[in-house]
């Protein structure tokens, strides 16, 4: 995003204040404003798309190089939304970098601030990302279910709910340690 690199070099030449840069503010303008027009739009796939969602990002990173810690925060918390409406983060396999520095950004603001990350900051909620080998022979979602060790989790219905969820965890956790044996 144009903003946020006339940002950063404004950052590394002492320019004025970044806020009040003359080369960043109409760049960043327009995009917040490109960025509402798409959100208003009534096509949900725009909405969640990876274009949106890079857009969002450059937000955030810009907002957090700015120091604007609320701001950098708002834009994560819209990332979140995406990454949930879209199914979570195993949607963004295909984008390899865009999924990255997210994940990214989200650790470097939690640490930056002294917050939980937004993501996978608990474990039992969000899917594993499929090991690489195991991207290319698997279909999205699935386990390797064959073989003895395969059973049904009809069991976990009578299960006290955390216990099921904690079950479930280890056993995809297994499989992706199987995969990459």
């Amino acid at each position: 995003m144009v903003s946020t690199t006339q940002t950063y070099f404004d950052l590394l030449l002492g320019r004025q204040s970044c806020a009040d840069s003359p080369w960043a503010s109409p760049h960043l303008s327009k995009a917040l404003r490109l960025l509402r027009e798409r959100l208003t739009l009534g096509d949900d796939e725009v909405k969640v798309s990876n274009i949106t969602a890079s857009v969002v990002l450059a937000l955030a990173v810009h907002a957090h190089i700015m120091g604007e810690r609320e701001a950098a925060e708002y834009h994560m918390a819209g990332l979140r939304k995406i990454v949930n409406l879209r199914g979570g983060v195993t949607t963004f396999r295909d984008n390899g970098k865009l999924l990255i520095e997210l994940l990214r950004c989200d650790v470097e603001l939690a640490l930056h601030s002294g917050s939980r990350p937004l993501f996978f900051h608990d474990p039992s909620l969000e899917p594993f990302l499929p090991y690489p080998g195991q991207a290319l022979s698997l279909k999205p979602g699935k386990t390797d279910t064959t073989g003895p060790q395969c059973c049904s989790e009809k069991f976990l219905n009578d299960s006290d709910d955390e216990l099921a969820r904690a079950w479930k965890v280890m056993k995809r956790f297994c499989s992706q340690i199987n995969s990459a044996v």
